[in-house]
């Protein structure tokens, strides 16, 4: 897998800032991820694997048909997923530069006011994705999006995106952009909380 320096030492470079950023708006579950903890290429290729090939008829199945603007329902659902079977993972806030434009226009100022509920609307302006650490991504809202409306081949796109952010960007064109980093922020704003949606994949793991 490519790691070209540019977009990925950005990429971890915004991440560390995301996580104090989470810090300093007190989210109760601190993250555990490690921007500068070195991920390996094996590591990747098995998760795309679990997630392209094991999950994602599950996935569809509890979250149908389009995903273009359901990342952080699904994203909650890979985070549960991936924890409940020993994965240090957490979700990604932010935003998405595709082909030079913002996609989503997230800020951390709006992310922030959303957060301590001084910015009401229906319309939340931000991107979801999950990190392992590193420079990784790991996004299933955005491929339907860009299917749709950047004509993106179909047939050249995962279902689910599992990669770092340099190969992410020079693949797709998309370059992810952290704000914040952690579940709290979707189990205070949005109708579902990751991390009860991690103790029914659990339950569900122990059954089989």
């Amino acid at each position: 897998m490519s790691q070209n320096i540019d977009h990925s030492e950005t990429y971890r470079a915004k991440l560390a800032a995301a996580i104090q950023e989470a810090r300093n708006l007190g989210f109760p579950n601190a993250t555990k991820i490690d921007p500068a903890k070195r991920i390996s290429d094996s590591t990747l290729l098995k998760l795309q694997k679990l997630l392209n090939d094991d999950f994602y008829a599950e996935l569809y199945r509890k979250v149908p048909f389009y995903w273009g603007d359901k990342c952080q329902t699904l994203t909650s659902h890979l985070f549960a997923k991936l924890s409940s079977v020993g994965l240090e993972v957490d979700i990604v806030l932010g935003e998405v530069n595709i082909n030079g434009t913002l996609e989503f226009d997230a800020t951390l100022a709006s992310l922030r006011m959303e957060y301590q509920g001084s910015l009401k609307g229906d319309n939340q302006s931000l991107h979801a994705w999950i990190t392992i650490g590193d420079d990784t991504v790991i996004d299933a809202g955005l491929p339907d999006r860009m299917i749709r409306h950047y004509r993106f081949p179909e047939r050249y796109m995962p279902p689910i995106m599992v990669g770092r952010a340099n190969e992410l960007a020079e693949k797709f064109k998309a370059k992810h952009e952290p704000l914040l980093v952690g579940t709290d922020f979707i189990a205070k704003t949005n109708s579902i909380d990751p991390r009860s949606l991690l103790h029914h994949y659990k339950s569900a793991n122990r059954s089989y």
